[in-house]
């Protein structure tokens, strides 16, 4: 079993983009682009940044996620009106946080 990912959060100057600044790199060097609209292309899910954005895409109401090395950045989807942000941000934290990484 792969240990658990240290997880701190950091808001973005937009109120609807937070920041996770993770304990380990998930793309080497790479940036990676994940968006809703194109969740079901991304059949590469054998990655660890494509699975782990794919799973949240799929549970959150997120737009898109940017994964550079380290840090995984998330965007709402710009109505997620009624959504509680602060809760839903600590519920992101913890997946990734308990997002199993073998390598």
């Amino acid at each position: 079993m792969g240990q658990k990912i240290l997880v701190k959060t950091y808001g973005m100057g937009e109120k609807n983009s937070f920041r996770f600044e993770l304990d380990r790199t998930l793309t080497g060097m790479g940036y990676e682009h994940y968006n809703l609209d194109q969740v079901n292309q991304y059949l590469d899910i054998s990655k660890v940044s494509a699975n782990l954005a794919v799973r949240l895409l799929k549970k959150f109401s997120l737009e898109s996620i940017d994964i550079f090395s380290n840090e995984v950045i998330v965007q709402f989807i710009s109505d997620s009106n009624g959504l509680n942000i602060s809760k839903t941000v600590e519920d992101i934290a913890n997946e990734i946080s308990n997002f199993p990484t073998f390598y």
